[in-house]
């Protein structure tokens, strides 16, 4: 399965294979149709290498292939 994450605003909201992901005011992932495991892993393994890196400013989009 492939999962692509595609940034909508930095930080905030993101694209996760067509699910909108946003960042509610508690700093928790927030989505309105429930993510596979596989997309959960996915978005964990994004904010890791991507999101908390402080050298990147523009978040690219993203292809995970299990």
């Amino acid at each position: 399965m492939t999962v692509e994450i595609t940034s909508i605003e930095n930080n905030k909201e993101y694209e996760i294979n067509g699910k909108l992901v946003f960042m509610d005011q508690s700093g928790n992932w927030q989505c309105d149709v429930e993510l596979s495991q596989i997309e959960k892993t996915a978005l964990k393994s994004y904010t890791q290498l991507i999101l908390n890196n402080p050298r990147l400013t523009k978040h690219a989009k993203a292809t995970y292939r299990t």
